[in-house]
């Protein structure tokens, strides 16, 4: 008995610990995010790249390892960027305002993030610099990219189980997408942000933290959903399909860069959204993507991804998300009404049109 009653003051106390922990890690990634916002007011991009004959320019990319950033592997997978005579040289990130402070600081050229970062940015004050040139995924109640998870065994069932619980879901306390619309379904349901206790985790460390019991649910996103449920490890909300819902389809990731950076590199550019362009269309081919892509963007196979190592049968059974050619402005008005509705931007900003690259490239691109 004596032992018990110890053993339980030490899961107490190392519970209260862990949080306390997490909490304060999140709160400073919070000031970093603020600080990068700065940095890139004061930073701009001075040093072109050069481009001489027979040389090959190198393009830094960070990027959230996510399902939807298909294109980007598609494109390193199918040699693209090579044929553009480019060198992309990759680099995981794990939130939107990691890549933003990566930017800012010249430490890479692109990043595969969030729209929320994009809006943030562009409303505290930042010179007309960071835009989205290219792509913008979309989830919806039909594609159900993200949903939420519980352990295979839990006994929580429906969202309004959860009242009190942890909830793991990335980048929080920033404003991410998930995290947006994690609270407007949260919100649908009765249950406002002060009702759950959210942690910041990147997806990839979600499903082993529901095992280990560190949080009671994740908002997760694919393939992990599809990985821990066909090895039994957790299981969805029965009263939910998806967090991601609305009458409209929710446009969520993007690739961002500098003007700048644009501006000084504008052939290399040119040649870097052509080359994703290529990967794009490519990947129209569902059969190819699901049997053929998919599985082999992995770094045992390809030593430049570091996505997961997914089987055939894991990758046809993926609920895989839609990528559109670039953002709309009604994509990010949306985006930029929900981050005033949640507190991070006092109004929304105007000029949506600014904040997306017209790129100029062409078919004929070689």
């Amino acid at each position: 008995m004596i032992a018990m009653i110890v053993q339980n003051k030490i899961l107490h106390y190392r519970d209260i610990f862990s949080i306390k922990w997490l909490i304060k890690k999140q709160i400073n990634l919070l000031f970093l995010f603020f600080i990068t916002i700065l940095v890139i007011a004061c930073n701009p991009v001075q040093n072109p790249l050069t481009e001489t004959p027979g040389s090959t320019p190198s393009v830094r990319v960070g990027y959230l390892p996510l399902l939807s950033a298909y294109p980007l592997y598609t494109a390193v997978e199918e040699g693209y960027f090579k044929a553009q005579g480019l060198d992309v040289q990759l680099r995981m990130i794990k939130s939107g305002p990691e890549g933003n402070e990566a930017l800012a600081a010249n430490n890479i050229d692109v990043a595969f993030s969030i729209l929320p970062s994009l809006v943030v940015a562009r409303s505290k004050g930042v010179p007309d610099d960071l835009v989205s040139i290219f792509g913008a995924s979309i989830d919806s109640a039909e594609i159900k990219e993200h949903r939420i998870i519980v352990p295979i065994n839990s006994k929580f069932s429906k969202i309004k189980d959860l009242r009190g619980k942890k909830i793991a879901v990335v980048g929080y306390p920033g404003r991410t997408s998930d995290v947006l619309e994690l609270l407007d379904y949260l919100e649908r349901n009765g249950l406002k942000e002060k009702d759950v206790q959210l942690i910041g985790m990147p997806h990839a460390d979600q499903v082993t933290a529901l095992q280990s019991g560190t949080v009671d649910a994740a908002a997760s996103a694919e393939p992990y959903i599809t990985l821990g449920l066909l090895q039994t490890q957790v299981k969805t909300l029965k009263d939910q399909d998806g967090f991601y819902y609305r009458n409209e389809q929710t446009q969520v990731t993007t690739y961002l860069a500098r003007k700048s950076w644009v501006k000084a590199n504008s052939n290399v550019s040119r040649k870097f959204i052509t080359a994703l362009t290529k990967g794009l269309e490519k990947s129209k081919d569902k059969e190819w993507l699901l049997t053929k892509g998919l599985p082999s963007f992995n770094k045992k196979n390809n030593s430049n991804i570091n996505f997961v190592k997914l089987t055939l049968e894991q990758s046809k059974k993926l609920h895989l998300p839609t990528v559109l050619p670039s953002p709309t402005e009604a994509g990010l008005e949306y985006v930029a009404n929900q981050l005033v509705r949640y507190g991070s931007l006092k109004k929304a900003p105007q000029e949506f049109s600014s904040m997306i690259y017209k790129s100029t490239t062409t078919s004929e691109s070689k």
